[in-house]
């Protein structure tokens, strides 16, 4: 019987050798929560370790945290890496699911009043209300780049010269905006889903005026898609998009950019996140 059954409560969850903070960013005048996982010490190599900054790190965290942890032991696997997701204080258990507002504003390069507008009408928990804007990644990406990574260096064994940004849709679409816009802040970009719709196709233009006036891109770039988002949502053409923008990439013949891009068989724009993150660990770092 279901009451025989011994048991003791240990309270709530915990990634293995992780540590959770919170940090007030002068840039963003605003608190993150910042979750920290480093490898397992019974992983081969040695630090300092690689940084993989997640977005979305309330709900892409444990997922990133798991999948770069368990990399390394397969034979040919990844090299070990500290994981860092980014992420929203929340109240209570995250019931009022604060994160899916305040990502449009912090993972968004451009504000677009239109989508404001929608949001604004949109049903719990992703309406929000006239006092947050889109628009905000600029000042985001100086969190990441100006404060949260020397915060890092200062007190785990890591390696800030080899930085990776994750994120999916929206945090997508800040990692391919800062690839173009901050050449050098970070060394690889894990791209998964990105919006490139936004604001009249802000990336799209983009990558255009980079060609224009660069004939290099010194960086290690993996880009993919959920093979079903494009019968999902037709009239923004995830799939068909994020192929003729890798084709675009592909054709300016950069000689340092590596580029990798994939549609994932069966995924939707929700659960593509789990492979891209495991693929996406893959190509960008091949055998530890």
């Amino acid at each position: 019987m279901p009451d025989a059954l011994q048991s003791e409560d240990f309270g709530p969850t915990h990634i293995p050798f992780s540590r959770r903070f919170k940090v007030r960013s002068q840039a963003v005048a605003a608190d993150f929560l910042v979750d920290v996982a480093l490898p397992a010490p019974y992983l081969p190599g040695a630090g300092p370790w690689p940084i993989l900054f997640v977005t979305d790190g309330n709900l892409a965290f444990p997922t990133a945290a798991a999948t770069a942890g368990i990399l390394p032991i397969e034979p040919g696997g990844p090299r070990a890496m500290c994981v860092v997701g980014i992420g929203y204080p929340l109240a209570g258990q995250g019931e009022a699911g604060e994160h899916l507002a305040l990502r449009n504003r912090d993972l968004t390069p451009l504000r677009d009043e239109g989508w404001e507008r929608r949001m604004r009408a949109a049903p719990p928990p992703f309406r929000f209300g006239d006092e947050l804007h889109t628009g905000g990644g600029e000042r985001f990406l100086d969190f990441i780049v100006e404060e949260l990574t020397p915060w890092l260096a200062a007190r785990f064994p890591v390696d800030a010269g080899d930085c990776v940004l994750a994120g999916s849709s929206f945090g997508a679409t800040l990692a391919l905006h800062a690839l173009f816009t901050r050449p050098g802040a970070f060394a690889r970009y894990l791209a998964i889903s990105p919006a490139l719709w936004w604001a009249d196709r802000h990336l799209i233009e983009l990558e255009e005026r980079y060609a224009r006036t660069h004939d290099d891109l010194a960086a290690q770039l993996y880009l993919c898609v959920g093979e079903a988002e494009e019968a999902q949502a037709p009239e923004v053409r995830m799939v068909s998009e994020l192929e003729a923008f890798a084709g675009r990439l592909d054709g300016r013949g950069y000689r340092s950019l590596a580029l990798s891009h994939e549609v994932l068989a069966g995924e939707t724009h929700v659960s593509v996140f789990n492979a891209g993150i495991s693929n996406g660990i893959r190509r960008l770092f091949g055998p530890g």
